[in-house]
């Protein structure tokens, strides 16, 4: 009679044990952009000034030569706007030097930038505007690559325990 319980009972450890292997996920967020030029956006067209300082900034980004050479740079340029609180980095030079192994650090020297005083344009902002004279910043979106894969240990182990429950519940309820 106690053997007839048995399968239940494997049924309900193999259970707990599937539910508490579930890495629990990361919150996810979205957010959509656009940029001011292209279809489907009309606007009238901003100027904005930007206060350059003086001083030259220097930044840095590690990584392996198996990775994103151009990613590293962007991200170079990212650490030394968030470490001085800039907007823009203006005039960056590269220097990529090797760190031991397949180790590289990429530093990145520039001018950090600040923008003050977004205004529509005017008519006295014309000659600049036929002149060439106001740029356009470049944004470079750095992904750091598809996230490694996960073992498929825990997939194994429960196979393993999903056999053992079957064999041992074959086992008990054939003797009963």
């Amino acid at each position: 009679m106690r053997y007839k319980k048995a399968p239940l009972a494997w049924g309900t450890c193999l259970l707990m044990v599937m539910v508490s292997c579930v890495a629990p996920q990361p919150a996810v967020q979205t957010s959509k952009s656009t940029d001011i030029y292209g279809a489907g956006v009309i606007h009238h067209p901003v100027i904005v000034d930007m206060d350059v300082r003086n001083e030259k900034v220097t930044g840095s980004e590690s990584g392996t030569v198996n990775d994103n050479q151009e990613a590293l740079k962007q991200q170079a340029i990212a650490n030394v706007l968030k470490e001085h609180g800039a907007d823009v980095l203006v005039e960056p030079v590269f220097e990529r030097k090797p760190n031991g192994g397949s180790k590289v650090i990429w530093y990145v020297t520039g001018y950090p930038a600040f923008y003050k005083n977004f205004r529509q344009a005017t008519t006295a902002d014309l000659p600049l505007l036929e002149a060439g004279v106001l740029q356009r910043a470049t944004v470079a979106e750095v992904s750091k690559g598809p996230e490694p894969k996960k073992s498929g240990a825990a997939a194994a182990v429960i196979a393993v325990l999903v056999l053992v429950g079957v064999a041992v519940a074959a086992v008990t309820t054939g003797g009963g």
